[in-house]
């Protein structure tokens, strides 16, 4: 065990419960050293450096109670920055977000050689009796904690939910859960990132640094008219052509029963669909898609680049992409790379 860890330690001051379902990201985020960030089930965010320590937080969080420099995980997340800085919310009028769902990812959005960190949250009625979600929406954050704004780009306000955001179900009795795993890839070929997640509302959204939703994002896996429901895997993205403006591929899955099949989607950067295609017929089990990000990567001997699915009930499927040998990989597999690292 490397010296420091096992993170957090025994008495550390902060809240950090529920570090699970490999919801961590690792990155040089100061310039001097390797970080990690991890959120929790709570509205909290730790993050720690290289030996285990806890990351401090930016001194604006320093005066509410206990007054004084604090570290990232003492500082709990809200809608509102104003809300942060009072330190607590007022539950039914003011919401926060759970991170229980989402892991981060560390980017460098606006080019500028520094890495943002970037979670989603699912924002909550905490004045409701069970709790009550609302919508998910990413969240970017400074390597101080504090929150993101640069080059006209100000994320210290969230976007506004639209009237589809809430959950269409949190039943995976139901629905098996849909992780809305933040993606960062430059959609448009501007030379600036746009923010791409899942979410249980049955959509895959795709964020500008203005705080829109570009063309025809959000796009819907979810078709009312069908009477059930489906839900959009982590997409990765590629410029397939080489044309200087990416691909949008990912998977989906219907609710449980009746044999269903999610469908493989591929879309053009403005969320215009190019090509949509029923996964295998289930080789057990009464439904089948796919449920974790696809793979991009060349498995056989010719130049052209196929996607790898693992589906729930027909095993992992392959299919080739014909033209693609010279194709631009910008977030290839799930979390981003190989090492699942979160890091770009």
């Amino acid at each position: 065990m490397r010296a420091g860890w096992p993170a957090r330690r025994a008495g550390e001051a902060g809240y950090g419960w529920g570090m699970y379902n490999q919801n961590a990201a690792v990155g040089d985020l100061t310039g001097d050293g390797y970080a990690g960030s991890s959120p929790t089930d709570t509205h909290y965010i730790t993050a720690l450096d290289r030996d285990g320590n806890q990351l401090p937080a930016n001194a604006r969080y320093n005066n509410f109670n206990p007054k004084g420099p604090k570290v990232w995980s003492q500082v709990g997340v809200h809608v509102d920055d104003a809300v942060d800085l009072r330190g607590y919310a007022n539950c039914g009028v003011e919401h926060r977000p759970n991170f229980a769902n989402s892991a981060p990812v560390l980017a460098d959005l606006d080019g500028d050689g520094v890495r943002e960190i970037i979670v989603v949250g699912n924002v909550y009625d905490c004045g409701a009796d069970p709790y009550r979600s609302l919508y998910e929406m990413p969240f970017v954050f400074n390597a101080d904690r504090s929150r993101w704004q640069a080059r006209g780009y100000d994320w210290t306000v969230l976007p506004a939910p639209d009237a589809r955001a809430a959950p269409l179900s949190e039943d995976y009795n139901v629905i098996e859960s849909a992780p809305p795993n933040p993606v960062v890839a430059d959609l448009d070929g501007d030379g600036v990132a746009e923010i791409l997640h899942a979410s249980y509302d049955g959509r895959l959204h795709a964020w500008w640094l203005d705080k829109t939703e570009h063309g025809a994002w959000p796009y819907s896996v979810y078709d009312a008219d069908e009477g059930f429901y489906r839900f959009a895997s982590e997409p990765v993205v590629a410029d397939l052509d080489h044309n200087g403006s990416a691909e949008v591929i990912f998977t989906s899955w219907p609710q449980k029963g009746g044999n269903r099949t999610g469908k493989l989607h591929i879309l053009d950067a403005l969320g215009a669909v190019l090509y949509a295609g029923d996964l295998p017929a289930p080789f057990s089990g009464d439904w089948n898609g796919g449920l974790a990000a696809p793979t991009l990567a060349n498995i056989d001997a010719d130049a052209d680049y196929e996607l790898v699915i693992n589906t729930a009930h027909s095993g992992v499927v392959a299919y080739d992409l014909p033209g693609t040998a010279g194709a631009r990989i910008l977030w290839g597999t799930g979390r981003g790379g190989y090492l699942r690292s979160g890091a770009q």
